[in-house]
C-alpha cells in the first residue's frame, strides 16, 4: 500500500504517463506494465488507484479533457467582459504552442474539488494533445460508458458557456438570444474545428482557427457591427 499522503501525487504520476502513452503508441497497445514503468511506479501501484486499464483509461480521458475546463477557469477573472471570456474559451481550444496541463487537479474521489499540486504542470505540444483527444474520440463513438464521460465533462463546458452567455445579455454586451441554442452552436464549431485540426483536414493555423469562432461569436452574439480589418485582426490575436 502506498504512504500516507501519496495518492493524489502517485495517481497523476500514472494518469499524465497514460496521457503520453496515448500520444506516442494509441490506446489499444498501452498495458499496465508500459504505464507503470514510464511513470516510474510499481505495477502494484497501478492496480491499487485503478481496477484494471479500462478504468485507468476512463478516468485518464475524464482528467484530460477536465484539464481543458480548468484552463478557462484560471484564465477567466470575474471583472472580464462576456466577449473576453468567450475569447479566453476559444484561445484554450486552439493553442498555439505547447500547453501545461493541470492534470494535478483531478480527484474524483474528492468530487472535482481542487487539491494542492505536487509540482509544475507537465506540458505536451500541440501533436501530442491531438493524438491523445483523436484515439479517445474514436474510442467514445462506439463505447457508452467513454461517452458517459464525454458528457459529463461536456455538460460543465457547456454550462459554463451559457453562463458566459447570459452574462452577456444581462449586461447589454449580447444580443437576446437563447443561450442553450447558442453554447451548443458555438461549442459544436468549436468542436468540429478541433476535430478537423486533429486529423488534418484542411489545417488552418491556430490563429486562424481562433479568428473564424471568434467571428462566428461576435456575429451571433454582440450587438455591435462585425470587426474590420485591423482591428478584427487585433481582436482574434
Amino acid at each position: 500500500m502506498p504512504k500516507v499522503g501519496m495518492e493524489p501525487i502517485r495517481r497523476i504520476q500514472v494518469i499524465r504517463a497514460v496521457v503520453e502513452s496515448v500520444a506516442e503508441q494509441g490506446l489499444e497497445a498501452l498495458t499496465m506494465d508500459a504505464v507503470a514503468k514510464r511513470a516510474d511506479v510499481s505495477k502494484g501501484v497501478v492496480n491499487y488507484y485503478f481496477a484494471g486499464k479500462r478504468d485507468l483509461l476512463l478516468q485518464s480521458f475524464q482528467a484530460f479533457l477536465e484539464s481543458y475546463n480548468q484552463q478557462i477557469v484560471d484564465l477567466i477573472q470575474p471583472d472580464m467582459r462576456a466577449m473576453e471570456m468567450m475569447g479566453i474559451v476559444i484561445d484554450v481550444c486552439f493553442p498555439d504552442g505547447d500547453v501545461a496541463l493541470p492534470l494535478w487537479k483531478h480527484d474524483p474521489k474528492r468530487g472535482g474539488e481542487a487539491r494542492p499540486k505536487d509540482g509544475p504542470d507537465f506540458t505536451y505540444s500541440i501533436e501530442q494533445l491531438g493524438s491523445v483527444l483523436v484515439h479517445f474520440l474514436t474510442k467514445t463513438i462506439l463505447d457508452r460508458e467513454f461517452q458517459a464521460v464525454y458528457q459529463k465533462v461536456y455538460d460543465t463546458y457547456l454550462e459554463g458557456m451559457k453562463t458566459i452567455i447570459r452574462q452577456g445579455i444581462a449586461t447589454g454586451e449580447f444580443r437576446q438570444v437563447d443561450p442553450d441554442e447558442a453554447a451548443y452552436g458555438l461549442m459544436a464549431l468549436i468542436e468540429g474545428m478541433v476535430l478537423y485540426r486533429n486529423i488534418g483536414f484542411r489545417p488552418l493555423s491556430p490563429q486562424n482557427y481562433r479568428a473564424v469562432c471568434k467571428d462566428f461569436a461576435r456575429r451571433h452574439l454582440g450587438k455591435g457591427q462585425p470587426l474590420q480589418g485591423d482591428e478584427f485582426k487585433a481582436f482574434c490575436e
